[in-house]
């Protein structure tokens, strides 16, 4: 199973430099907290990340909390086009890994795979701080479930 993550809130755009140096704000803190515990049932084997802060901080604890590695790949920036993303769920292979990456490029790899035939309904939404839990065989997506993020109230920020 690939797990396809949205970052968690960030910061203030107009208050830092770079978009890619914006962290996570507190509610982000709380979203990513909630993060943790909605992967908690499943057994992870690595984690890759968009270079963005905001993305590294959103799966940092979770990496921590199953012990597997996480690694930056800039084909999941925001930037990133589509074909490099999905060629990278490709080489991923498709036992326990989450990508942490940006709305356009999830609404985008949602839309191609979606065109490819894969159950991706129509109406697919990716809020920030949610998941998408996505099972392929032999390279073809079978099942692509919407896990929606835990309310901030739920977690001390």
């Amino acid at each position: 199973m690939i797990f396809l993550v949205r970052h968690a809130h960030a910061g203030d755009k107009a208050r830092h430099g770079s978009d890619e140096r914006r962290p996570l704000s507190p509610g982000g803190r709380a979203e990513a907290a909630g993060l943790v515990s909605v992967l908690a049932p499943y057994p992870l084997t690595r984690i890759i990340t968009s270079p963005a802060d905001r993305c590294r901080q959103t799966v940092s604890r979770i990496a921590r909390e199953h012990a597997v590695p996480l690694t930056v790949d800039p084909r999941l920036s925001r930037e990133a086009r589509v074909y490099d993303a999905l060629r990278l769920i490709s080489e991923a292979g498709h036992e326990g890994i989450a990508l942490c990456t940006h709305g356009e490029l999830i609404g985008a790899l949602l839309f191609q795979l979606r065109a490819a035939g894969g159950p991706v309904p129509r109406d697919a939404g990716w809020a920030k701080g949610s998941v998408w839990a996505l099972e392929f065989t032999a390279q073809r997506l079978t099942a692509a479930r919407y896990l929606p993020p835990v309310p901030v109230h739920s977690y001390a920020a």
